[in-house]
């Protein structure tokens, strides 16, 4: 009784400190860093890149794409499709888009050539 008692115990401080280690090595992937790379993609396949207004406008497979902040929201129209959301902070100018969330800030090139 007493070894099954001491196995069982054993087992379960195995099991925590296999969950622990798990945790801990686990690297973190922020919805920003997968935002700012989904974005340096987009601008490197498109044309006519263009900031006017805080709208970051470009072309792509023949059709116009706009990227603005709205709400707490990045959104490519048209169709809305939500880049990334839990925003704080947003700006788009001629060179930079900044964005933070509450875990993390970007800064990303909004410029055609910089973004290679």
């Amino acid at each position: 009784m007493i070894g099954f008692t001491v196995w069982g115990l054993i087992t379960i401080l195995i099991h925590q400190t296999l969950i622990l280690m798990v945790k801990i090595h686990r690297p973190t992937i922020y919805p920003i860093s997968v935002f700012k790379l989904q974005l340096t993609q987009l601008i490197n396949r498109a044309s006519n890149v263009n900031v006017e207004n805080g709208i970051l406008s470009f072309s792509f497979d023949e059709q116009q794409f706009a990227i603005s902040c709205k709400d707490s929201r990045v959104v490519k129209e048209p169709g809305y499709e939500i880049l990334i959301d839990e925003v704080t902070t947003c700006q788009i100018d001629r060179s930079l888009m900044n964005v933070c969330t509450k875990d993390k800030c970007e800064a990303m090139s909004t410029r055609h050539d910089f973004n290679t």
